[in-house]
């Protein structure tokens, strides 16, 4: 539709008025989504790199706009707010891309963990531990060398 179309929509979620009669909405305008596909199957903001993932995922965390243009220094607001109010408009749509993006993405870890160029989680568990254990003896060490001096 085009600046100062009307469109009537049958159904009472989409706007049927009091009494059963058809809502006729005015759309005042209409601006595209500044959402651009990345060759990969993913959706970016703006002309920046950033993923709607990672804008969703701050969103979903309680996030405003502000704070999530704040956490990418090359997102705009009014794309961050074009975004969001599509989303809202499009559940469905962002759903089902999610999970078809969140399936990519174990496909691709069981791939490279397979190859060995990704630890499993038990490998990335145990990493953690050791990686601990380091920090705590070089921690005990330093308090040591500080009781001695």
């Amino acid at each position: 539709m085009t600046q100062g179309a009307t469109s009537t929509n049958p159904g009472r979620a989409s706007g049927q008025g009091v009494g059963g009669k058809a809502v006729r909405k005015v759309i005042l305008f209409e601006e595209a989504v500044p959402l651009q596909e990345d060759g990969q199957g993913g959706k970016r903001i703006g002309t920046t790199r950033v993923r709607l993932e990672s804008v969703l995922a701050l969103h979903r965390q309680g996030q405003t706009a502000e704070q999530i243009v704040d956490a990418f220094d090359t997102l705009r607001l009014d794309d961050v707010c074009a975004v969001l109010v599509w989303v809202s408009q499009h559940p469905r749509e962002v759903a089902a891309y999610t999970k078809r993006r969140e399936k990519e993405a174990r496909e691709v870890r069981h791939r490279g963990e397979a190859l060995g160029i990704i630890r499993t989680a038990k490998e990335s568990e145990r990493f953690k531990k050791e990686l601990l254990a380091r920090k705590a003896r070089r921690q005990q060490g330093k308090s040591n060398a500080a009781v001695s001096d």
